[in-house]
């Protein structure tokens, strides 16, 4: 009992040490040469906010297409002819996952073949010319 109770008074006492050094590390921080350290974590913290509000902007374009994508092609329950057998647009979820790839990468079914030739092999202009625009606003930024 009395060993226990001595190693765990050592164990407080080695955690309020630590914690000393800690606070003069932060007295250390406040020197004039951390001051642009000081100005670059507020920044940091002050444009999470509007990280926060780009995030949530972006899911929100992402699921109005997705709902729009699921209630037009969705409906026609397209299957590829993957080794996969995809149905296209088969779900809002799957559709945002979708939408997001297209706007953020390649844009590809599983098998790795792009989905814009299938969309546009299957709608033609119907399909391209808002994606066109789209991809215009997106990766220019008109």
């Amino acid at each position: 009992q009395g060993n226990t109770l001595n190693n765990v008074t050592m164990f407080r006492v080695a955690r309020l040490a630590r914690l000393t050094r800690m606070m003069r590390l932060l007295r250390l921080l406040r020197l004039r040469i951390f001051k642009e350290l000081a100005i670059m974590v507020k920044g940091v913290i002050a444009g999470l906010r509007t990280l926060f509000w780009a995030i949530v902007l972006l899911l929100c374009i992402t699921f109005a297409v997705g709902v729009v994508l699921r209630q037009t092609v969705g409906m026609d329950f397209v299957r590829m002819d993957d080794g996969y057998d995809t149905v296209l647009f088969q779900s809002v979820p799957w559709s945002m996952f979708y939408v997001f790839r297209c706007v953020t990468s390649d844009c590809a079914l599983p098998d790795g073949s792009p989905l814009v030739a299938h969309m546009q092999a299957l709608y033609g202009e119907i399909f391209m010319v808002p994606y066109v625009i789209t991809m215009i606003f997106t990766i220019f930024g008109v």
